[in-house]
Parts: structure tokens; sequence; C-alpha cells
């Protein structure tokens, strides 16, 4: 008994280092992917310039930190408050990446720091890791480059760390700007100001589009982790639609979608569920999901996870007491039609606006019969 105890004892004390070997650094992306992400990078940019991408800050308090998705897209690294460095002179890779917080770690885990440079080198394929001091002086040397002026590109559009979007975000810093008493300004636009003040010799880029168009096509393990978020969503929604019945509310099916997300993998949401019964439904974007569900009323779903970085989106309708009535019926049907006029018009080299144009000519068909 004794020796089962002990043995029991030395295995309980190994766990915490078991456990952060298996999680401080993705296994999805093979350093080469993002390392010709890079390289894509620097081939755009050109040889007279360099590229800077924030990493997200980390969130006050005891919440998981999300990277954002660019740095993710680049690097793999689950970091807060590092830097990438990209020179389109010599084509080198920098990370600069906080020190250790040995107390943080003992209370919350491993975390890939500036200590761990070998280690962050091998896993990300970069040239250069270092801590985040190091960025102002490696700034000023690439700084020297000298064209008519050394060209430095950045994202200026707001970093997206999980359940927001761009154009919430967009629309979240056009009402901060338009309060008198908040004003406060986007951390893209106080970087660029400081790198303005520091390194005047620098012409600031957007860096945006370019990531952009690089974003727009998926590769093969993209792909893969999509199909996969679209799973778990609709596992999740499958899940929502058992649990409906009259008198149940519309946040308790986000409840039970959410518990599937967890159940297979997600981190949290991919964006805010949209979950409205009855007259609900008709907002494009209501969030509120107080309201009972009753019978006789139709229910609209739209939700799906924060995947490994990745997401879908996905919607359904069914009904509150489980059978579709005619009117009911007469509708799901033109919403099937609909999406089905859109999936027909989707192909290469054809706009979204031609898709939407020739899919509301066949539905104004349609309601002619």
């Amino acid at each position: 008994m004794r020796i089962s105890v002990f043995i029991m004892t030395l295995l309980w004390c190994a766990l915490p280092t078991v456990a952060q070997d298996n999680h401080h650094y993705q296994t999805d992306f093979f350093k080469k992917e993002l390392g010709e992400r890079r390289a894509r990078i620097m081939e755009t940019i050109g040889t007279d310039a360099i590229a800077v991408i924030q990493g997200a800050s980390g969130r006050p308090g005891f919440s998981v930190f999300r990277q954002s998705n660019t740095f993710y897209y680049l690097t793999g690294l689950e970091t807060d408050h590092a830097y990438l460095l990209l020179n389109g002179k010599n084509k080198q890779t920098t990370l600069y990446l906080p020190h250790r917080d040995e107390g943080r770690e003992q209370g919350q885990g491993k975390v890939l720091s500036a200590e761990d440079a070998d280690l962050v080198k091998e896993l990300t394929g970069a040239d250069q890791v270092k801590g985040i001091e190091f960025l102002s002086a490696d700034l000023l040397r690439t700084g020297l480059i000298r064209p008519p002026a050394p060209q430095l590109y950045t994202p200026l559009s707001p970093a997206e760390t999980g359940n927001d979007s761009r154009d919430e975000l967009l629309y979240g810093q056009a009402r901060a700007a338009a309060d008198p008493w908040d004003g406060q300004p986007t951390r893209e636009s106080l970087f660029v100001e400081k790198i303005k003040s520091q390194f005047p010799q620098f012409e600031i880029h957007d860096l945006s589009p370019t990531l952009d168009a690089m974003r727009l096509i998926k590769s093969e393990t993209e792909i893969n982790l999509i199909r996969k978020a679209t799973q778990i969503a609709g596992l999740g929604i499958i899940e929502a639609m058992r649990s409906t019945q009259p008198g149940v509310y519309e946040y308790q099916l986000d409840a039970a979608a959410k518990y599937i997300f967890h159940l297979h993998g997600a981190r949290g949401d991919g964006y805010a569920s949209i979950i409205g019964g009855g007259t609900n439904a008709f907002m494009g974007h209501y969030f509120h999901k107080t309201d009972v569900l009753k019978a006789g009323d139709l229910v609209l779903m739209d939700y799906a996870p924060d995947y490994k970085y990745y997401t879908s989106d996905v919607t359904r309708i069914w009904p509150v007491n489980g059978k579709f009535d005619k009117a009911q019926k007469e509708l799901y049907a033109y919403i099937v039609a609909y999406r089905d006029a859109l999936f027909k018009y989707i192909k290469p080299g054809v706009t979204a606006n031609d898709v939407l144009d020739k899919a509301a000519a066949d539905m104004q068909q349609y309601l002619v019969g």
C-alpha cells in the first residue's frame, strides 16, 4: 500500500511538467508552412522594407489568452505581448518575446518566453528570438537601410482575437471616437505613433491588404480545421434542437450548443450566438437571448465555435414544438431554395455581387411560381 501511494505521489508531482509540454505550442501547422507565409510577406514588401506585426496583449484577470489571428497565422505562438519583425532585405525573421514570469508559470502553466529562444526557433522556424527590449535597437539598425526612405509595413486594421470581426471592431472604434468622454486611441494607431516619434525615418504602410489577400486562400490544413469547426457547429445546433420545447429560454439553447463545442475541443465562440424565437428571428444580429420560446413559433440559431483559431458560420431554423405547420413549411422551403440558388452561382471568377443578383432573380421567379 505504501509503495502504491509513493508511486501515485511521484506521478502526481510529474503531471504539471507533462501537461506543460503538451500544450505550449500548436501542432496543426508545420513550421514549413508558417515560414512560407512569412517569406511571401517579405517577397511582397520588397528588399527596401521591413514588416512588424504585433501579437495580442494580455487581458487583465484570469481569462485564457488568445492570440490575434494574424500573429498566430504567421508564427503559431500563443505568447502575449510578442512582436514579429520580417526583414525584406536579408529575409530574416526575428521574434521578440517577454521574459519568463516564473510566478505566472507556477500558477497558470508554461508560456513560451525569450528564455526559450532555441526551442521557439525550432518550433517556428524563426531565425532569431530575442527579448522585446531588443526591438527598438533592431528597428534603428534596419532603419538605416537607405533607399530614399526605409519602408515599414504593419497591420493597421484592428486585430481579431476570437469572437470579434473586423467590421464590429471598426464600428466599436468609431463609437469610441465619437464619444467626447472616450476617444481612446487604438492599439494599432498608438503603435504607429510610437514608431513615427522614435523612428521618423520610416515611411509607414498598411500590411493588412497583403495579409488579407494571403488569408483569402486557405491551405489544406486550414480547410480541414474549418471543416472540423463546421462539424462541431452542426453537432452543437443538433443538441440545441434536442433541447428545444415550449417554455425553454433562448439562452438555454446557447448553453446546450456551447457545451458540445467545448466537449469537442473548441476554446470558445467563433462569434456571439444569434438565437431568436418568433419575431426575434427577424433581427439579423439578435444577441439578447432572453425570451421564452413559444409553441407555434420558429426559432433561428446562428452559431459556430472558435476551433483552433478557425470557425464556420452555420444557421438553422426549426419549430419550437417540433413540427412545421403549413406556413412554416413554405417559408422553410423558400429559404432552402434561396440557399440552393446561391450555391448554384458560386464559381471561380464570379463576384459576390453577381452571385447575389443572379440568385435574387431566381427567387423572383420562385415567388411567381
